[in-house]
């Protein structure tokens, strides 16, 4: 999405083997944000998507702010499971401030 040559916002989605759709990533140019974009990319993907699967996904963090929560939510989304991320590397002995943040997949 653009405006004026200056890119907004952009929404990744992929086709998975199953025939389940994956929104797989979505960002908003700070300056666009709280405007609609992120709803409007999201609902475009969803509708046209929707003539190829009947199954989207995605994952949201539980820590990602409340209106990125609201919005899958707002859009017909539910959670189904839950995941935590962990960063480091164990094979290098880095286990010491490995930072865990808890997420949801919908």
């Amino acid at each position: 999405m653009a405006e004026e040559e200056r890119i907004m916002g952009f929404v990744k989605v992929e086709d998975l083997p199953d025939g389940s759709t994956w929104a797989s990533g979505m960002r908003v140019a700070p300056e666009f944000r709280r405007l609609g974009v992120a709803s409007s990319l999201m609902e475009h993907a969803i509708s046209s998507e929707a003539a190829r699967s009947d199954e989207m996904r995605l994952i949201v963090e539980d820590s990602n702010t409340p209106p990125s929560l609201n919005l899958v939510s707002k859009l017909g989304f539910r959670k189904v499971s839950g995941f935590e991320f962990h960063r480091g590397n164990p094979l290098l002995g880095e286990t010491e401030d490995v930072e865990i943040e808890r997420g949801a997949h919908s």
